[in-house]
């Protein structure tokens, strides 16, 4: 009887597992942003600046008690405070990536995993000045359309 009661047990405890569901609502992120964010394409007529990227781990006793913790808001931040820097409108391509922290990782053995980590990254972008004297090619560019071949060629001395 014993036997039955360990292997059951056993049973139980090998067939078991912890299940968490983490949900991010990014709109909150989009809408209160200091500058535009998204998860889509950079606005048409804009340039790319520079690919930022954030990645933090973190510590949870247990897997449950914040040591270090990993939040998303901070990474957001971080990756809009340094787009202001680089003189950024925006951050296209917004895509994240998330690692939570768990009692047990089950692989052959199970072994606790109390890491966490979180990968933020975008494209910092700039919009084309509205007010600068442009050059016919560059608002062609822009704007979709191209360039008169008078906008290739510069005024020679000869008439």
């Amino acid at each position: 009887m014993p036997t039955r009661f360990l292997a059951t047990l056993a049973l139980a405890f090998l067939c078991s597992s912890c299940v968490t569901t983490n949900e991010a609502n990014l709109q909150e992120y989009l809408q209160t942003s200091r500058m535009r964010v998204s998860q889509d394409e950079a606005p048409e007529g804009s340039r790319p600046l520079e690919v930022i990227s954030y990645y933090k781990s973190g510590f949870y006793l247990f897997g449950v008690i914040p040591l270090a913790p990993v939040e998303l808001d901070d990474a957001v931040e971080w990756l809009t405070s340094t787009a202001e820097q680089l003189g950024a409108d925006g951050i296209a391509h917004l895509s994240f990536q998330y690692s939570p922290a768990s009692f047990w990782k089950f692989t052959i053995f199970p072994i606790p995993d109390w890491t966490s980590w979180i990968h933020v990254s975008g494209m910092a972008y700039e919009l084309p000045d509205q007010d600068a004297d442009e050059s016919p090619a560059s608002t062609a560019a822009i704007h979709g359309g191209s360039p008169s071949p008078a906008a290739n060629h510069a005024p020679t001395g000869d008439h």
